[in-house]
Protein backbone atom coordinates (compact mmCIF):
# COMPACT_ATOMS: atom_id res chain seq x y z
CA UNK A 1 0.00 0.00 0.00
CA UNK A 2 2.98 2.19 -0.69
CA UNK A 3 0.40 4.49 -3.11
CA UNK A 4 -1.15 5.97 -0.03
CA UNK A 5 1.76 8.11 0.83
CA UNK A 6 1.34 9.37 -2.91
CA UNK A 7 -1.94 11.33 -1.62
CA UNK A 8 -1.60 11.50 1.89
CA UNK A 9 2.26 12.25 2.73
CA UNK A 10 1.93 13.36 5.92
CA UNK A 11 4.90 13.38 8.54
CA UNK A 12 5.44 14.91 11.94
CA UNK A 13 6.57 18.68 11.99
CA UNK A 14 9.79 20.43 10.90
CA UNK A 15 10.34 21.25 15.01
CA UNK A 16 9.56 18.37 16.16
CA UNK A 17 12.31 16.61 13.53
CA UNK A 18 14.45 18.82 14.32
CA UNK A 19 13.99 18.36 18.08
CA UNK A 20 14.58 14.41 17.57
CA UNK A 21 17.54 15.26 15.21
CA UNK A 22 19.25 17.52 18.27
CA UNK A 23 18.30 14.53 21.33
CA UNK A 24 19.82 12.20 18.42
CA UNK A 25 23.02 13.73 17.95
CA UNK A 26 23.38 14.96 21.54
CA UNK A 27 22.86 11.54 23.43
CA UNK A 28 24.56 9.90 20.65
CA UNK A 29 21.54 7.42 20.15
CA UNK A 30 22.38 6.17 16.64
CA UNK A 31 19.03 6.48 14.98
CA UNK A 32 18.07 6.89 11.63
CA UNK A 33 16.01 10.10 11.36
CA UNK A 34 14.32 8.99 7.82
CA UNK A 35 12.98 5.50 9.02
CA UNK A 36 9.84 5.48 10.91
CA UNK A 37 10.35 3.29 13.40
CA UNK A 38 13.92 5.44 14.88
CA UNK A 39 11.60 8.05 14.96
CA UNK A 40 8.89 6.02 17.22
CA UNK A 41 12.34 5.41 19.46
CA UNK A 42 13.23 9.10 19.46
CA UNK A 43 9.41 10.32 20.35
CA UNK A 44 10.26 7.38 23.34
CA UNK A 45 13.41 9.23 24.54
CA UNK A 46 11.72 12.17 24.16
CA UNK A 47 8.88 10.64 26.53
CA UNK A 48 11.73 9.30 28.71
CA UNK A 49 13.59 12.60 29.05
CA UNK A 50 10.79 14.57 30.19
CA UNK A 51 10.02 12.01 33.04
CA UNK A 52 13.49 12.05 34.03
CA UNK A 53 13.10 15.82 34.32
CA UNK A 54 9.93 15.61 36.14
CA UNK A 55 11.26 13.52 38.91
CA UNK A 56 13.88 15.83 39.38
CA UNK A 57 12.29 18.89 39.15
CA UNK A 58 9.29 17.46 41.82
CA UNK A 59 12.63 16.87 44.31
CA UNK A 60 13.55 19.91 43.72
CA UNK A 61 9.46 21.73 44.71
CA UNK A 62 9.40 19.44 47.96
CA UNK A 63 12.54 20.00 49.75
CA UNK A 64 12.32 23.72 48.97
CA UNK A 65 9.06 23.60 50.31
CA UNK A 66 10.13 21.74 53.49
CA UNK A 67 13.75 24.21 53.20
CA UNK A 68 13.48 25.14 56.93
CA UNK A 69 13.19 21.69 58.33
CA UNK A 70 15.01 19.57 55.33
CA UNK A 71 18.21 19.71 56.99
CA UNK A 72 16.99 18.13 60.37
CA UNK A 73 15.46 15.52 58.70
CA UNK A 74 16.79 11.79 58.11
CA UNK A 75 17.23 10.14 54.85
CA UNK A 76 14.52 8.07 55.82
CA UNK A 77 11.43 11.47 56.37
CA UNK A 78 12.95 12.88 53.12
CA UNK A 79 12.19 9.84 51.19
CA UNK A 80 9.24 9.53 52.87
CA UNK A 81 7.67 13.37 52.16
CA UNK A 82 8.52 12.69 48.19
CA UNK A 83 6.97 9.46 47.80
CA UNK A 84 3.91 11.41 49.60
CA UNK A 85 3.93 14.59 46.86
CA UNK A 86 5.15 12.87 43.88
CA UNK A 87 2.59 10.04 43.95
CA UNK A 88 0.14 12.13 41.95
CA UNK A 89 2.45 12.96 38.98
CA UNK A 90 3.72 9.43 39.08
CA UNK A 91 0.35 8.26 38.44
CA UNK A 92 -0.30 10.11 35.37
CA UNK A 93 3.09 9.11 33.89
CA UNK A 94 3.58 6.11 31.34
CA UNK A 95 5.58 3.32 32.27
CA UNK A 96 5.38 -0.60 32.56
CA UNK A 97 6.77 -3.75 34.56
CA UNK A 98 9.62 -5.23 33.55
CA UNK A 99 11.39 -7.90 35.52
CA UNK A 100 9.09 -6.66 38.76
CA UNK A 101 10.74 -2.91 38.04
CA UNK A 102 7.88 -0.67 37.36
CA UNK A 103 9.92 1.44 34.57
CA UNK A 104 9.50 5.22 34.39
CA UNK A 105 12.52 6.21 32.31
CA UNK A 106 13.12 3.23 29.67
CA UNK A 107 16.95 5.09 28.93
CA UNK A 108 17.46 3.94 32.40
CA UNK A 109 17.88 0.21 34.01
CA UNK A 110 16.02 -1.56 36.56
CA UNK A 111 18.26 -0.01 39.18
CA UNK A 112 18.21 3.13 38.30
CA UNK A 113 14.92 3.07 37.81
CA UNK A 114 13.93 1.96 41.05
CA UNK A 115 16.41 4.65 42.58
CA UNK A 116 14.41 7.58 40.95
CA UNK A 117 10.97 5.74 41.85
CA UNK A 118 11.81 4.61 45.79
CA UNK A 119 15.23 6.41 46.59
CA UNK A 120 14.17 9.46 45.16
CA UNK A 121 16.07 11.53 47.80
CA UNK A 122 19.29 10.21 46.73
CA UNK A 123 19.16 13.07 43.86
CA UNK A 124 20.64 15.20 46.62
CA UNK A 125 23.99 12.95 46.52
CA UNK A 126 26.68 14.48 44.64
CA UNK A 127 26.75 10.97 42.67
CA UNK A 128 23.59 11.51 41.62
CA UNK A 129 22.68 15.18 41.30
CA UNK A 130 25.28 15.54 38.27
CA UNK A 131 22.77 13.12 36.71
CA UNK A 132 20.31 16.54 36.00
CA UNK A 133 22.45 17.05 33.19
CA UNK A 134 25.64 13.92 32.65
CA UNK A 135 23.99 11.15 32.51
CA UNK A 136 24.59 9.43 29.20
CA UNK A 137 27.01 7.04 31.44
CA UNK A 138 24.12 5.28 33.03
CA UNK A 139 21.90 4.88 30.01
CA UNK A 140 20.92 1.46 28.52
CA UNK A 141 19.30 1.13 25.21
CA UNK A 142 15.73 1.03 24.50
CA UNK A 143 15.71 -2.23 23.12
CA UNK A 144 16.57 -3.47 26.40
CA UNK A 145 12.98 -3.14 26.96
CA UNK A 146 11.83 -4.35 23.46
CA UNK A 147 8.36 -3.42 22.25
CA UNK A 148 6.90 -2.45 26.29
CA UNK A 149 8.05 0.92 25.54
CA UNK A 150 5.23 1.24 22.57
CA UNK A 151 2.77 -0.92 24.32
CA UNK A 152 3.30 1.60 27.64
CA UNK A 153 2.56 4.70 25.41
CA UNK A 154 6.00 6.10 25.46
CA UNK A 155 5.79 7.09 22.06
CA UNK A 156 4.07 9.60 20.21
CA UNK A 157 1.72 7.13 18.63
CA UNK A 158 -0.73 5.30 21.05
CA UNK A 159 -0.99 1.82 21.42
CA UNK A 160 -3.96 0.24 20.13
CA UNK A 161 -3.33 -3.99 18.91
CA UNK A 162 -1.38 -6.36 18.82
CA UNK A 163 -0.99 -10.17 17.05
CA UNK A 164 2.19 -12.09 18.11
CA UNK A 165 5.01 -10.14 17.14
CA UNK A 166 3.06 -7.32 15.08
CA UNK A 167 1.55 -3.92 16.90
CA UNK A 168 -0.44 -1.38 15.70
CA UNK A 169 -0.12 2.20 17.15
CA UNK A 170 -1.90 5.14 15.78
CA UNK A 171 -1.04 9.22 15.51
CA UNK A 172 -3.67 11.21 16.10
CA UNK A 173 -2.06 14.59 15.03
CA UNK A 174 -0.91 13.18 12.18
CA UNK A 175 -3.82 10.85 12.10
CA UNK A 176 -1.08 8.18 10.69
CA UNK A 177 -2.06 4.56 11.67
CA UNK A 178 1.69 2.15 12.52
CA UNK A 179 2.11 -1.68 11.95
CA UNK A 180 5.22 -2.33 13.94
CA UNK A 181 7.02 -5.71 13.33
CA UNK A 182 10.43 -6.54 14.43
CA UNK A 183 12.27 -3.28 14.53
CA UNK A 184 10.32 -2.41 11.19
CA UNK A 185 7.69 0.41 10.62
CA UNK A 186 4.85 0.55 7.89
CA UNK A 187 2.82 3.70 7.89
CA UNK A 188 -0.72 4.13 6.87
CA UNK A 189 -1.65 7.88 6.59
CA UNK A 190 -5.48 8.81 6.13
CA UNK A 191 -6.70 12.04 5.51
CA UNK A 192 -5.75 14.93 7.55
CA UNK A 193 -9.28 16.41 7.66
CA UNK A 194 -10.88 13.25 9.48
CA UNK A 195 -11.81 13.05 12.92
CA UNK A 196 -11.87 9.80 14.15
CA UNK A 197 -13.69 8.62 17.29
CA UNK A 198 -12.25 5.82 18.79
CA UNK A 199 -14.80 3.33 17.71
CA UNK A 200 -13.28 4.36 13.99
CA UNK A 201 -9.73 3.85 15.35
CA UNK A 202 -10.27 0.73 17.34
CA UNK A 203 -11.86 -0.73 13.92
CA UNK A 204 -9.61 -0.01 11.73
CA UNK A 205 -6.66 -1.00 13.99
CA UNK A 206 -8.11 -4.72 13.84
CA UNK A 207 -8.34 -4.75 10.48
CA UNK A 208 -5.26 -3.41 9.79
CA UNK A 209 -4.02 -5.67 12.04
CA UNK A 210 -6.15 -9.16 10.45
CA UNK A 211 -6.66 -7.84 6.73
CA UNK A 212 -5.59 -5.52 4.76
CA UNK A 213 -8.43 -5.64 1.90
CA UNK A 214 -11.18 -4.79 4.69
CA UNK A 215 -8.39 -2.13 6.16
CA UNK A 216 -9.05 -0.36 2.64
CA UNK A 217 -12.81 -1.31 2.18
CA UNK A 218 -13.22 0.69 5.49
CA UNK A 219 -11.28 3.95 4.69
CA UNK A 220 -13.19 3.50 1.04
CA UNK A 221 -16.34 3.59 2.07
CA UNK A 222 -15.90 6.28 5.01
CA UNK A 223 -14.14 8.32 2.34
CA UNK A 224 -11.46 8.65 4.31
CA UNK A 225 -8.99 8.88 1.67
CA UNK A 226 -8.54 11.29 -0.54
CA UNK A 227 -10.56 10.95 -3.72
CA UNK A 228 -8.15 10.61 -6.05
CA UNK A 229 -6.17 7.70 -3.85
CA UNK A 230 -9.44 5.89 -4.02
CA UNK A 231 -9.74 6.37 -7.86
CA UNK A 232 -6.27 4.89 -7.90
CA UNK A 233 -7.46 1.68 -5.97
CA UNK A 234 -10.68 0.54 -7.48
CA UNK A 235 -8.34 1.27 -11.08
CA UNK A 236 -5.98 -1.16 -9.76
CA UNK A 237 -8.20 -3.45 -8.24
CA UNK A 238 -9.89 -3.88 -12.10
CA UNK A 239 -6.93 -4.92 -12.94
CA UNK A 240 -6.07 -7.37 -10.84
CA UNK A 241 -9.77 -8.68 -11.46
CA UNK A 242 -9.02 -8.80 -15.70
CA UNK A 243 -5.64 -10.63 -15.02
CA UNK A 244 -7.41 -12.96 -12.57
CA UNK A 245 -9.84 -14.15 -15.15
CA UNK A 246 -7.38 -15.06 -17.73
Amino acid sequence: MKWLHKYHKQSRSKDVLKHYKTLNQTYKLGYDCKKEYDLLMLSVFDTGLKTKQQFETGFETTRNHQFDMWENLSFNERNFLLKCDLAPMKSKLPSFIFEEETIYIPFFDKLMNGLYNRETAILELPQFFKLYNDFTTKMVPLDTYQDLVLTANMSDARYLARKEKTLILFNESLNVFYRVEDKQCETFPIRTDVSLDSNDVMNLARALLNDDVIFIDILIDKEWLKPKCIKKIQKDRRKEEKKSRK
